[in-house]
Protein backbone atom coordinates (compact mmCIF):
# COMPACT_ATOMS: atom_id res chain seq x y z
CA UNK A 1 0.00 0.00 0.00
CA UNK A 2 2.42 2.30 0.73
CA UNK A 3 4.02 1.25 -2.10
CA UNK A 4 1.39 2.23 -4.20
CA UNK A 5 0.97 5.55 -2.16
CA UNK A 6 4.50 6.30 -3.34
CA UNK A 7 4.49 5.37 -6.90
CA UNK A 8 0.72 7.23 -7.18
CA UNK A 9 2.75 10.68 -5.47
CA UNK A 10 5.74 9.96 -8.14
CA UNK A 11 3.62 10.17 -10.81
CA UNK A 12 1.67 12.78 -9.18
CA UNK A 13 5.04 15.13 -8.76
CA UNK A 14 5.93 13.71 -12.62
CA UNK A 15 2.57 15.13 -13.75
CA UNK A 16 2.98 18.52 -11.58
CA UNK A 17 6.38 18.82 -13.65
CA UNK A 18 4.78 17.86 -16.87
CA UNK A 19 2.11 21.03 -16.16
CA UNK A 20 4.70 23.16 -14.93
CA UNK A 21 6.34 22.71 -18.05
CA UNK A 22 3.58 22.83 -20.22
CA UNK A 23 2.37 26.14 -18.02
CA UNK A 24 6.30 27.36 -18.71
CA UNK A 25 6.09 26.68 -22.50
CA UNK A 26 2.74 28.39 -23.14
CA UNK A 27 3.69 31.50 -21.46
CA UNK A 28 6.21 31.53 -23.50
CA UNK A 29 4.49 31.34 -26.98
CA UNK A 30 2.33 33.97 -25.51
CA UNK A 31 5.19 36.52 -24.66
CA UNK A 32 6.51 35.81 -27.95
CA UNK A 33 3.09 36.63 -29.36
CA UNK A 34 2.72 39.43 -27.87
CA UNK A 35 6.11 40.45 -28.63
CA UNK A 36 5.33 39.70 -31.95
CA UNK A 37 2.36 41.54 -32.08
CA UNK A 38 3.70 44.68 -30.17
CA UNK A 39 6.39 44.57 -33.38
CA UNK A 40 3.76 44.55 -35.92
CA UNK A 41 1.54 47.19 -34.43
CA UNK A 42 4.93 49.23 -34.11
CA UNK A 43 5.80 48.34 -38.18
CA UNK A 44 2.48 49.14 -38.84
CA UNK A 45 2.37 52.42 -37.23
CA UNK A 46 6.20 53.07 -39.06
CA UNK A 47 4.30 52.17 -42.78
CA UNK A 48 1.25 54.17 -41.71
CA UNK A 49 3.30 57.51 -41.30
CA UNK A 50 6.03 57.05 -43.98
CA UNK A 51 2.64 56.86 -46.47
CA UNK A 52 1.71 59.86 -44.47
CA UNK A 53 5.10 61.34 -44.83
CA UNK A 54 4.87 60.18 -48.94
CA UNK A 55 1.33 61.92 -49.75
CA UNK A 56 2.48 65.08 -48.12
CA UNK A 57 5.65 65.46 -49.63
CA UNK A 58 3.94 64.10 -53.13
CA UNK A 59 1.03 66.74 -52.53
CA UNK A 60 3.51 69.23 -51.89
CA UNK A 61 5.70 68.43 -55.18
CA UNK A 62 1.89 68.61 -56.79
CA UNK A 63 1.05 72.33 -55.35
CA UNK A 64 4.41 73.48 -56.31
CA UNK A 65 4.10 72.23 -60.19
CA UNK A 66 0.59 73.33 -60.44
CA UNK A 67 2.14 77.07 -58.80
CA UNK A 68 4.74 76.91 -61.38
CA UNK A 69 2.28 76.18 -64.23
CA UNK A 70 0.28 78.62 -62.97
CA UNK A 71 3.09 81.02 -62.76
CA UNK A 72 4.20 80.23 -66.50
CA UNK A 73 0.66 80.28 -67.70
CA UNK A 74 0.60 84.04 -66.42
CA UNK A 75 3.86 84.86 -67.67
CA UNK A 76 2.64 83.84 -71.32
CA UNK A 77 -0.77 85.53 -71.14
CA UNK A 78 1.34 88.63 -69.90
CA UNK A 79 3.44 88.20 -73.04
CA UNK A 80 1.05 88.06 -75.39
CA UNK A 81 -0.91 90.97 -74.56
CA UNK A 82 2.16 92.95 -74.46
CA UNK A 83 2.81 91.48 -78.34
CA UNK A 84 -1.04 92.71 -78.71
CA UNK A 85 -0.25 95.62 -77.50
CA UNK A 86 2.92 96.42 -79.44
CA UNK A 87 1.09 94.79 -82.77
CA UNK A 88 -2.04 97.06 -82.31
CA UNK A 89 0.54 99.98 -81.71
CA UNK A 90 2.44 99.50 -85.07
CA UNK A 91 -0.86 98.88 -86.62
CA UNK A 92 -2.20 102.59 -85.64
CA UNK A 93 1.51 104.00 -86.70
CA UNK A 94 1.16 102.49 -90.14
CA UNK A 95 -2.06 103.51 -90.50
CA UNK A 96 -1.19 107.00 -89.97
CA UNK A 97 1.98 106.82 -91.86
CA UNK A 98 -0.67 105.63 -94.65
CA UNK A 99 -3.04 108.51 -93.86
CA UNK A 100 -0.25 111.13 -93.91
CA UNK A 101 0.92 109.57 -97.34
CA UNK A 102 -2.15 109.85 -98.58
CA UNK A 103 -3.04 113.21 -97.82
CA UNK A 104 0.35 114.71 -98.56
CA UNK A 105 -0.60 112.46 -102.00
CA UNK A 106 -3.65 114.40 -102.04
CA UNK A 107 -2.44 117.98 -101.27
CA UNK A 108 0.26 117.40 -104.43
CA UNK A 109 -2.50 115.95 -106.55
CA UNK A 110 -4.59 118.95 -105.79
CA UNK A 111 -1.54 121.41 -106.17
CA UNK A 112 -0.82 119.64 -109.48
CA UNK A 113 -4.20 120.11 -111.02
CA UNK A 114 -4.16 123.67 -109.54
CA UNK A 115 -1.53 124.80 -111.73
CA UNK A 116 -2.51 122.40 -114.61
CA UNK A 117 -5.81 124.70 -114.38
CA UNK A 118 -4.14 128.11 -114.23
CA UNK A 119 -1.79 126.55 -117.17
CA UNK A 120 -5.62 126.13 -118.84
CA UNK A 121 -6.52 129.49 -117.86
CA UNK A 122 -3.32 131.19 -119.44
CA UNK A 123 -3.93 129.22 -122.93
CA UNK A 124 -7.38 130.69 -122.89
CA UNK A 125 -6.32 134.05 -122.07
CA UNK A 126 -3.83 133.60 -124.88
CA UNK A 127 -5.66 132.53 -127.68
CA UNK A 128 -8.47 135.02 -126.51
Amino acid sequence: NLYKKKIAVEENEELRVQHEAALQQQMSFTEEAKQAAETLQKEIIRMDQEHKATLEQTQKEYDERLRQAAQEALEKIKALEDQGVAMEEEHRRKLEELGNTYQEQLARSEAELLERKRELEGFEEEES
